[in-house]
């Protein structure tokens, strides 16, 4: 998985460097002992921090500043890089500066302002085993693209841990952590790549756990993306996973939780496709665990195991839930008293496909439901012989032993005029709908 670092055979070649200071040896830069004052350099080097070595800066300064092209930076196990302000500054695209740049931290980087800064730069790859802080951006990429990240220990910032633009690609291990006190833990582009084995949290008073533009997300067995924050006013709730405005394609598999006071949220302006398959728990605290608004979106309900705490929100478009294996009770929730989960297919030609192995002969009428005023029930006896019940509304079509059935042929009740049954009735269709990008 991880990039492989320029060989640090030449090293054993060159003499030793002298104690408290970062010593330049014709490109390859050593920094052991103490350096109090930094190191600043436009060419291109290799850096390495030794074990023993600390590198600092006082006033308002970066500790390392390295604005030259192709730039590698090493910090060893139980070495430091401190700025008081960016532990390392590689330069801004907007002043010229070229990308490709990669540093390798086994010790701690940190930054008053950010820990690491390469705005706009393209090509940037950070593989952190340490720790990486900050009191504000953790790794900043801006808007730069094809980021690469690949982290086995902490990242924690006072803003977005890891900020990147388009086709940027996150590893993070099982055990390691990406959080924030305030704002998102990790925002990225379109065509992104998130593999999380550990642990994606936002801050407490707002942020989303991962804020995208579109791409590939798989949240492993025993991981969380969660956003810790909660909004008083509904407009403003934060999402462990937000999809910003936009047409791109976002997948995502869940084996683990996903988890903000809305689930997984698009904002207004999205017409892409989100595209989700759940075999765990998807949990809205503020009762809703998908809002996927405009777009042909598709919902994957696989095994026993997936739960969705909240209820479903598909929008306008033709949308998609399909039902895979045998199925909880109440489909999609944790069942009991007024716990269940709704799922409301919006404005669109909707279609649920139930498991294949689900014939006609399981499935009763539709019915008009006892649990909530203005939704309809479905109940249909899995493989195993036990029975499930579907709470819906504003789904027209089921798909039931390959065979596609309108709401009508399995229904005596006349199938609803397209309208925004619990939007409306709810006052939630508005209120939930989001606002803006953030800066």
């Amino acid at each position: 998985m991880r990039r492989i670092l320029l060989t640090t055979s030449l090293l054993a070649l060159l003499p030793t460097a002298a104690a408290a200071q970062c010593e330049d040896f014709g490109g390859v830069v050593l920094c052991s002992g103490v350096d109090e004052d930094g190191f600043a350099t436009e060419n291109s080097i290799y850096l390495e921090v030794e074990s023993d070595g600390e590198v600092r800066s006082l006033d308002g300064e970066d500790a390392l500043a390295l604005t030259g092209p192709a730039t590698q930076v090493v910090v060893g196990a139980g070495a430091s890089v401190s700025g008081s302000d960016d532990g390392i500054d590689f330069g801004q695209a907007e002043d010229g500066v070229l990308g490709d740049r990669l540093v390798q931290n086994d010790g701690a980087i940190s930054g008053g302002d950010k820990a690491i800064d390469a705005d706009g730069l393209e090509f940037v790859t950070v593989i952190n085993t340490g720790t990486i802080t900050s009191g504000d951006k953790g790794i900043r990429v801006g808007t730069g693209d094809d980021a690469y990240l690949e982290n086995y220990g902490t990242i924690s910032a006072g803003d977005e841990a890891f900020e990147a633009g388009d086709r940027a690609f996150v590893f993070n291990d099982a055990g390691a952590v990406i959080e924030t006190t305030d704002e998102d833990a990790i925002q990225v582009g379109a065509d992104a790549e998130i593999l999380n084995f550990g642990s994606i949290l936002s801050g407490t008073g707002s942020g989303d756990g991962i804020d995208v533009d579109g791409g590939t997300i798989i949240n492993f067995e025993g991981a969380s993306i969660v956003s810790r924050g909660f909004a008083s006013d509904p407009a403003d709730a934060e999402a462990g996973i937000d999809v910003d405005e936009g047409s791109a394609t976002l997948e995502v598999v869940n084996l683990g939780l996903i988890e903000g006071q809305i689930g997984i949220l698009t904002d207004p302006g999205n017409d892409g496709s989100q595209l989700i398959e759940n075999q765990a728990t998807i949990r809205g605290t503020g009762g809703i665990a998908l809002d996927l608004g405009a777009g042909e979106d598709g919902l994957v309900l696989n095994t026993l195991d997936a739960v969705l705490e909240g209820d479903a929100l598909f929008g306008l478009g033709d949308d998609l839930i399909t039902l895979i294996g045998d199925q909880r009770a109440f489909v999609g929730s944790l069942g009991g008293g007024d716990d269940f989960t709704l799922f409301d297919g919006g404005t669109g030609d909707d279609t649920i496909a139930l498991d294949s192995l689900v014939t006609l002969d399981d499935v009763g009428m539709i019915v008009a439901s006892s649990m909530l005023a203005g939704a309809f029930e479905l109940d249909f006896t899995n493989a195993d012989g036990s029975s499930s019940l579907l709470l819906f509304t504003s789904f027209e079509n089921f798909l039931i032993g390959g065979e596609l059935f309108a709401f009508g042929d399995l229904s005596e009740i006349p199938l609803p005029a397209a309208a925004p049954l619990f939007a409306g009735a709810l006052g939630l269709g508005g209120m939930l709908r989001r606002r803006r990008r953030k800066a």
